[in-house]
């Protein structure tokens, strides 16, 4: 039995590939030799190639029933992307963090080490590089709609994904042969063209009438003529998908490009205080609507990531009086709450409804579940008793973990379920943890006291460590990297083949300088109210800034000599119990001059269980939503 995946690589690197799991798995790249589980093998100079792994299983002599082989896929030296064509596209990132998906929904980052499906093939970028999946059409993720395209005329690249200030080379490539004529290229609005189209034979004729035209010459058969152009990106109200349209000889050629707001992106956060006879309440928990459960700390106060718009926080202690709150984009929210008797502790159940101009959302929580909707995708978490389940991509599963039974052997205490047991091994001097998963490889970890001296075996590797009162020393050799730690100033300095980087962390905020491989050094501070970064290469260097307020926020992000600045309002009045007002502005100034964008709205809440807003935005127009909740 045979599994085959596909396995890119986007960098020429070494690298090596790994399969853990169950003795009777196999597994082989381009249909080499086939390895046990467990055992590795190395790759070398296949950068931008496309490999078959294949897995197989080996089960021997086994009766007739269902088996399941459980296995986990590791690359090492390198970022890699795996991907199995089936019923449903599923893909695999591994190594990195800079996977992008490009779609009509704008720009997805997917995280490392999880499996995503979607419903048909889509581009997936590392940085630059296009992953070459069989049916990935960059137009079709654009929702630019097909044009009738130009014979010899190309966009080099299949699509450009840019953040605000950030800028990019744009080549149109023209084929002979073809008659002598003129080249018009439309630049949207939010890209601005830094100095006029040179083309590769030298200095070209050009001007402008609203798009840039240019006097072509005849190409001769296989004549080649490449124009470029570098545009730099301005700052959008909100992320979007434009397109750079080429006209040569009556047909069109579109170059799908994605431009987010890059630094400037700051989600709506909820700054609440739970006050309770005019002083603060600390440890007092809020639900919301995702099922997050979020706690005060010592000062009363709690800061939490909303989305915008209308939304409704329970109170742990009375969950039939939500608060409700209207987030604005980029600006922290505060509120004040008075809290109630027994804010800690079980809820029971509630949930809601929230639809809108902007969606739909559905949810029910309570002890031991939380199920959440937004516009047809649910994802939940079901932990009641012994039964454990997870639901999301449309797909739900229950297990059943059975009991936990605890057994004691001299030192040792164990602890199990039907997924597995876990060991505790204590003594004056030593401690040992062994973790027996069922499909996993075992996990082990030793920890002698007075030495200060601890490692850990996994299927990821295994890392070493050493410490004291002073300095810890460690190193991971599942992901290459080593750190040294010295705790009384609270300094950490890592290193791997991808680079280095010193942070140094405090209550109060983080510092951090690294240097990557390929020359670029970063430094970063971040604080409650005020966060920096320097970047320079040897291509460019720039620099940003965010400030946020009380109801203000500005940010600031320069790259080179470019440079753009964005400011932004929000307040909210109470006019009566149950009625208020809220409004917002924002100003960006950037290289083409000043922009703006206001919003205005009631928000009503006429009865604890059902709220309402209505907004004009100068930008989307129109946009309304209405909110029921309930309590059991």
């Amino acid at each position: 039995m045979v599994q085959s995946l596909h396995l890119w690589i986007p960098v020429s690197d070494e690298w090596e590939a790994r399969l853990e799991g169950d003795p009777v798995l196999r597994h082989r790249i381009a249909g080499g030799e086939w390895h046990k589980a467990g055992s590795s093998f190395a790759g070398k100079g296949s950068a931008g190639q496309v490999l078959t792994w294949d897995l197989g299983v080996d089960p021997g002599w086994a009766a007739p029933r269902l088996y399941i082989w459980r296995g986990v896929l590791h690359l090492h030296g390198t970022p890699g992307l795996v991907w199995l064509e089936s019923d449903h596209f599923q893909v695999l990132p591994l190594n990195s963090h800079e996977f992008t998906v490009f779609g009509t929904d704008g720009l997805t980052h997917l995280r490392p080490g999880e499996w995503y499906v979607f419903p048909e093939p889509v581009e997936i970028r590392w940085r630059d590089a296009v992953a070459p999946i069989r049916g990935s059409v960059a137009s079709k993720m654009s929702a630019l709609g097909e044009q009738p395209q130009a014979s010899g005329a190309a966009w080099l690249q299949g699509s450009v994904s840019l953040d605000a200030g950030e800028s990019a080379l744009l080549t149109l490539r023209l084929t002979g042969p073809s008659p002598a004529g003129i080249l018009s290229i439309i630049l949207p609005q939010q890209l601005i063209l830094q100095e006029p189209w040179k083309a590769s034979t030298g200095w070209i004729e050009q001007w402008f009438d609203g798009a840039w035209n240019m006097n072509i010459p005849e190409l001769g058969f296989g004549e080649v003529l490449e124009i470029t152009g570098i545009a730099i990106a301005a700052l959008p109200h909100q992320e979007t998908w434009l397109a750079v349209r080429a006209s040569w000889h009556g047909a069109l050629v579109d170059l799908p490009v994605f431009i987010g707001r890059g630094w400037f992106t700051e989600p709506p956060r909820l700054s609440l205080t739970a006050f309770s006879q005019g002083e603060p309440v600390p440890g007092a928990e809020f639900v919301f609507v995702d099922g997050a459960r979020e706690s005060t700390g010592a000062s009363g106060k709690l800061w939490a990531r909303v989305k915008p718009g209308l939304q409704p926080v329970f109170p742990v202690g009375d969950p039939k009086n939500p608060l409700w709150v209207t987030a604005m984009a980029g600006l922290p929210l505060p509120v004040e709450v008075q809290a109630v008797e027994g804010a800690q502790g079980q809820a029971g159940i509630f949930g809601g409804v929230l639809v809108g101009s902007d969606g739909s959302q559905a949810f029910i929580h309570g002890p031991g579940f939380s199920i959440h909707s937004e516009d047809g995708a649910c994802h939940g978490e079901l932990a009641v008793g012994p039964w454990q389940g997870e639901m999301g991509e449309g797909k739900f599963a229950v297990r059943w973990r059975g009991p936990s039974e605890t057994y004691q052997d001299g030192s040792w205490v164990w602890q199990g379920r039907g997924d597995g047991w876990r060991g505790h091994y204590r003594e004056e001097r030593l401690r040992l943890g062994v973790e027996l998963g069922s499909g996993h490889v075992p996990k082990i970890q030793i920890l002698l006291n007075e030495a200060g001296i601890g490692a850990a075996f996994s299927g990821r590797g295994v890392t070493v460590r050493w410490a004291n009162e002073h300095i810890g020393v460690g190193a991971d050799w599942g992901n290459s990297r080593a750190w040294i730690t010295w705790k009384p100033h609270n300094l950490r300095f890592s290193a791997s083949p991808r680079g280095w980087r010193v942070q140094h962390h405090t209550p109060e905020g983080t510092l951090s300088l690294s240097l990557d491989r390929e020359g670029s050094t970063r430094f970063d501070a971040a604080w409650e109210h005020l966060r920096v970064f320097i970047q320079g290469s040897h291509k460019e260097f720039q620099w940003g800034m965010t400030v946020l307020g009380e109801g203000w926020a500005g940010a600031m992000h320069v790259v080179n000599t470019h440079y753009v600045v964005e400011l932004r309002r929000g307040q909210l009045v109470p006019l009566s119990e149950g009625l208020a007002l809220f409004g917002q502005a924002s100003l960006q100034l950037q290289p083409h001059g000043l922009s703006s964008r206001w919003v205005a709205g009631l928000q009503l809440t006429p009865l604890p269980w059902l709220g309402g807003m209505a907004s004009y935005d100068s930008h989307d127009g129109i946009r309304w939503q209405l909110g029921v909740t309930f309590s059991l």
